[in-house]
């Protein structure tokens, strides 16, 4: 799992009606307000990621140290909801809100070694403000890890990370076997409202995010194991998830995958393998091991630094890793020589399996489980991503991706970021248009999602990360298996099948140029702009494999529809330069 920030998309607007209130009122001192509410289903239990849009829910605000909070309209993007807190001017130095009154959360924030942050989305008017966030067990108030991070900005939405594996200075370690279900913020900790004067700000989309910033990656490999599939299982899920984490080929008997850690911490581990998966038997007297007779594992230290571990099966001796290059764009998932560093998170497992319609071909298999989070994706490139910086420019700032999906009309979210600075990032949709059948989408990153940072031509953007049916929980959308390849920048030469015989077609400003190695000939060229204008039109035969002039502008989406012998292939293009 990983850091990802993550936004709503398009909130519902709720109208709640025919609910009969009886309000009594009661003249004293203060005025406390009673409400009843008749005929109304019970409320669920508050869980994580917290919206503050679903009016099934009980959110159950609980104020304490002078702070005032309620659920009302994002100030900025009505009509969705957040949560306003006024710190008065009477507060605590320790004034909070806690979600989910005493009770807490339906379920514990899953925190395991390597997973240990959380985001929440903030709108502060002020910047350099610290935001404490603390967990603790609804039951027993002395478990507790509490963390804290600063506002960058004001007036403005921006997403905040809370690593819990990084506690504040006198505050208590997290501890993996505790029951963390109780979550407070607070604004401005450590000053008082008499200080700092009466301040209102707003919060939202509260989420478990996964892997800290600053962890490393570790990537697993294994040579001859004596049978398939192959595992990987180890201390860091307290060995809660047998047989372990899948690997993949990579062909020549080995078998890899990549996981996050923190920096510096210890593991023990071994390989598993087999459809009844069974573990690899190891020796205690071995050096590589714990020594434990009975539980006798691996063991690994780490270190500041991505980190790649390769062992033979049953043995210590260490193979001789096969020499891989760090992915880069276009990603084709076929060359065995790159380590395209898969990483899940979110409820994901992905895989680099055969294509279902062309098995001589390598794809990326996602399954999205049915615990799956709304923002559950996989980043390739793992913690450095791309070799290469995404080449953005103005008016260059297209990527596209073959998407094969089980269901027509969901969106697919495309999310590229500085791999050394999470909040530099832009996140852009395109919807499916089919099911059960490849398709090419189009990213458009001059088009961020709504509620999403615009792009930044200064940045650089060498992470990239896909989510399918993004907004959509598994629990709602149920297990769902979607593939993908050939992740490239602008749109590279199309390919397509008419009369019997594959034929490519590629844009310059010179114009149309059309290859086929059998067809000599087209019997009707159209292209038309993105608004359906036609900007071409052959009226006749046209020779291929020879330019075809015509006058087009850098950085235009176009659609060729070409005619050969009663059929008409359609192609999609952007010229980028």
């Amino acid at each position: 799992m990983k850091n990802i920030s993550y936004h709503k998309v398009n909130p519902a607007i709720r109208l709640v009606a025919g609910v009969a209130i009886l309000i009594t009122f009661f003249i004293s001192g203060s005025l406390p307000v009673q409400s009843q509410v008749i005929n109304h289903r019970p409320l669920t239990q508050v869980d994580l990621p917290v919206t503050f849009d679903d009016a099934s829910v009980n959110y159950d605000l609980i104020d304490f140290g002078g702070t005032a909070s309620v659920i009302q309209v994002d100030p900025v993007a009505p009509p969705n909801n957040v949560c306003k807190t006024i710190k008065g001017n009477t507060a605590e130095t320790w004034a909070g809100t806690t979600i989910g009154g005493t009770a807490g959360f339906a379920n514990v924030v899953p925190f395991a070694p390597g997973a240990t942050t959380m985001t929440m989305r903030v709108y502060s008017p002020d910047a350099g403000i610290p935001v404490r966030m603390k967990v603790e067990d609804p039951n027993d108030p002395t478990k507790s890890v509490e963390t804290q991070v600063l506002t960058t900005t004001s007036n403005a939405w921006e997403t905040l990370t809370f690593d819990f594996a990084n506690q504040a200075p006198g505050t208590a370690a997290i501890n993996y076997s505790y029951i963390y279900k109780k979550l407070s913020v607070f604004f401005n900790f450590g000053t008082t409202g008499a200080i700092a004067g009466t301040k209102t700000y707003y919060f939202d989309d509260i989420a478990f995010g996964g892997t800290a910033p600053g962890s490393i990656l570790v990537t697993f490999q294994v040579l001859n194991p004596d049978s398939v599939p192959v595992y990987v299982f180890g201390s860091w899920t307290n060995w809660g998830n047998w047989p372990g984490d899948p690997m993949t080929s990579i062909g020549n008997g080995y078998y890899t995958v990549n996981l996050p850690f923190p920096a510096n911490s210890s593991h023990e581990f071994l390989f598993v393998n087999g459809t009844n998966p069974v573990k690899e038997v190891l020796n205690p007297a071995w050096s590589c091991t714990n020594g434990n007779a009975t539980y006798t594992n691996r063991v690994i230290t780490l270190g500041p630094a991505d980190t790649l571990i390769c062992f033979k099966w049953d043995s210590c001796t260490q193979c001789n890793v096969p020499s891989q290059t760090q992915v880069n764009l276009p990603v084709t998932f076929d060359d065995s020589n790159v380590n395209y560093a898969l990483v899940d998170f979110g409820g994901n497992a992905s895989n680099i399996e055969n294509d279902p319609v062309l098995p001589s071909n390598k794809v990326c298999k996602v399954i999205k489980s049915n615990s799956a989070e709304l923002w559950a994706g996989t980043t390739i490139g793992g913690t450095a991503g791309f070799a290469a910086a995404i080449p953005f420019a103005a008016g260059s700032t297209i990527m596209t991706m073959s998407v094969y999906s089980p269901d027509s009309g969901i969106p697919v979210r495309m999310k590229v970021e500085d791999p050394n600075d999470p909040t530099k990032s832009v996140e852009t949709e395109d919807m499916t248009t089919t099911s059960n059948a490849w398709e090419t989408l189009v990213f458009d990153f001059a088009n961020q999602a709504a509620g999403t940072a615009a792009i930044n031509f200064g940045y650089t953007y060498k992470k990239l990360s896909v989510f399918f049916n993004f907004g959509i929980t598994g629990a709602i959308a149920g297990t769902k298996t979607y593939f993908f390849d050939n992740v490239a920048f602008g749109f590279p030469v199309t390919t397509g099948t008419i009369a019997g015989d594959e034929i490519k077609v590629n844009l310059s400003q010179a114009g149309l140029r059309i290859f086929s190695n059998t067809i000599s000939g087209v019997d009707q060229i159209n292209v038309f702009d993105i608004m359906g204008r036609s900007v071409y039109s052959s009226g006749g035969k046209s020779d291929v494999n020879t330019l075809i002039p015509m006058w087009l502008n850098s950085g235009s989406f176009y659609i060729i529809k070409i005619k050969v012998k009663d059929q008409v292939a359609t192609f999609k293009g952007l010229l980028v330069n």
